[in-house]
């Protein structure tokens, strides 16, 4: 059984410090294609930035607040293209609820 993610394109939130910084940086080096959730749009560039010269793969981001609904949804209808793509994403428990509401976009 193939469980490489290398090509994959994957969705982490709360990507700029702790366990989701951690989670990007080491599927990007394991070849994954990591777009970067986070609420600091400087904050997800420089880290997007770090990971990149760290594992030599670029890394894109998305700025948004997924702790209420409507953050939520703002950023399904404004970022479709990126999350479109999504292979999986890897959440925080404090947004759990984005797989859920995200769902139906990705599937589109």
């Amino acid at each position: 059984m193939d469980i490489s993610i290398k090509g994959k394109t994957v969705l982490v939130t709360g990507a700029t410090n702790g366990i989701g910084l951690v989670t990007a940086r080491e599927l990007a080096r394991m070849g994954a294609q990591v777009t970067i959730v986070s609420r600091n749009a400087d904050k997800c560039a420089v880290m997007a930035e770090a990971i990149k010269t760290e594992t030599g793969k670029p890394v894109e981001f998305i700025a948004a607040d997924l702790s209420t609904l409507a953050g939520i949804m703002q950023t399904a209808a404004g970022s479709s293209s990126a999350i479109r793509g999504c292979t999986c994403w890897s959440t925080t428990p404090g947004v759990f609820s984005i797989s859920v509401l995200l769902l139906p976009t990705v599937l589109k």
